[in-house]
């Protein structure tokens, strides 16, 4: 029975929307009839009082047309009182009649400042009550009643209205915030009332994007945190609702969220090796946390592999950290990515790192080769014991310790570590001299130029 007046009242809303608004019906393609669903409404005026109410919900523009002999009503009006404190009840009477003869049950809509407040049903002599409640802040208020005869119905409508004074006071919020404080720093908000009301007085902070922070004043007093929000420009608004004779009340004022932006000094190599370690710099003041990323991805120690050869955008961002904002820095490197490089075109590359090597340093490679197992030596072992000798005379000058051949790689490499500018640079020369030089393992041309790189950045 239920979904039966739900699906009636939504399909009654369609056609005595007009009797309220008094609109017309614009031509359909094909007409319906809709008789049966007509004489069930006029039935039953409490299904009748459900479809009014529907129609001032949705606000559906329908209309229909009034029967060609349909005779005129009036309807009367009448308040218990001609002022209420806000917030109180008033009492709405008044007869429906139809020349002179009263129109029993029909529905009555009561409307309060343009607003539906109930609908009741006139009895055996036309007559209709109803208590309202004047829930508003004005200082009048029209009360209107509505017959709306339902479709078919053989009567027209019928309209009056009777005027309201609301008693209420005018009330007022004042905000004391400060202009501005520093980002992770709380925002302490003063409300003071005129008069005092026991009310909760909401207060919320919002940008151009909508309310970011919501909270209710505990007494006179709130506290907004800002380390969960952005830095910027924000409103401060404090709300108050009506709370019987006592208006509602707002104010508002502008609070701007400051943050301190930190220093980044980037130090970053002319030069990056895909795969490779990255030689680089960073400094920032105050000393954050901070990522690199080149060509839009991440940097972890090492530069991937998917980053192409080119210049490519090498990015350090700091992460926000109140009161601290996030900071960038950027620069331009040139990628040499060894998978892209045919082992042709990295091999003079190769070469012209070789041929520099050798003129630094001999007296190293001369120790180097003496602790070699092999007397005769490929090309590529030549060339991968000469990135070693130089990395290890570089060191050498540097501690004051040179290499002998009493020594291994791993022995001597330890001894100057601390020395090294980039450790994992050293380790990586020394790891590939040894898999070349005392094992099967031919290294790539790829390989010997990072290799070569690494010694730079010793």
């Amino acid at each position: 029975m239920k979904r039966l007046a739900l699906a009636v009242a939504v399909a009654a809303a369609l056609i005595i929307y007009t009797a309220l608004h008094g609109l017309h019906l614009a031509r359909v393609a094909a007409p319906i009839d809709v008789g049966p669903l007509i004489e069930l409404v006029k039935s039953n005026p409490e299904l009748y009082a459900a479809v009014i109410r529907y129609l001032n919900e949705t606000g559906l523009n329908i209309t229909t047309r009034l029967p060609p002999r349909a005779s005129p009503t009036e309807i009367t009006v009448e308040l218990n009182a001609s002022e209420v404190v806000a917030g109180g009840a008033v009492a709405v009477r008044g007869v429906l009649t139809s020349r002179g003869k009263p129109v029993e049950r029909q529905v009555v809509a009561i409307y309060l400042d343009n607003y539906l407040a109930t609908a009741v049903t006139t009895d055996s002599r036309g007559e209709y009550r109803a208590v309202v409640r004047a829930s508003v802040y004005k200082p009048n208020v029209v009360v209107k009643a509505v017959y709306i005869p339902p479709p078919g119905a053989p009567y027209k409508p019928s309209n009056a209205s009777a005027t309201l004074h609301v008693l209420y006071n005018e009330t007022r919020l004042s905000l004391k915030a400060p202009t501005s404080v520093t980002w992770g720093e709380n925002i302490v908000v003063e409300v003071s009332q005129t008069p005092p009301v026991a009310r909760r007085i909401v207060v919320a902070l919002s940008n151009d994007t909508g309310v970011v922070y919501r909270t209710i004043a505990n007494g006179t007093v709130a506290v907004i945190p800002t380390r969960g929000i952005a830095p910027g420009r924000y409103r401060l608004t404090a709300s108050a609702p009506g709370a019987g004779p006592y208006a509602p009340a707002s104010a508002s004022t502008e609070v701007f969220v400051n943050a301190f932006k930190p220093e980044i000094v980037l130090k970053p190599p002319q030069l990056a090796i895909a795969g490779a370690p990255l030689d680089l710099r960073v400094e920032t003041r105050p000393e954050l946390k901070y990522q690199a990323y080149i060509g839009g991805q991440s940097v972890n120690g090492s530069l991937p592999l998917t980053v192409p050869t080119g210049y490519a955008k090498l990015a350090v961002r700091t992460a926000p950290s109140p009161p601290y904002a996030p900071a960038e820095a950027t620069a331009q490197i040139f990628v040499v990515n060894p998978l892209q490089l045919a082992p042709l075109a990295a091999a003079p590359l190769a070469a012209a790192f070789a041929r520099r090597a050798l003129r630094k340093a001999p007296p190293v490679l001369e120790e180097v080769k003496a602790a070699l197992p092999k007397k005769i030596m490929s090309l590529v072992e030549e060339e991968t014991v000469a990135v070693l000798a130089t990395a290890f005379q570089k060191l050498g000058n540097r501690a004051g310790l040179h290499y002998n051949r009493k020594m291994t790689f791993r022995e001597y490499a330890k001894q100057v570590e601390s020395h090294a500018a980039d450790p994992k640079c050293l380790w990586y020369v020394v790891g590939l001299a040894e898999r070349a030089l005392f094992s099967p393992y031919n290294p790539s041309a790829a390989e010997i130029n990072t290799a070569w790189l690494c010694v730079e950045r010793l």
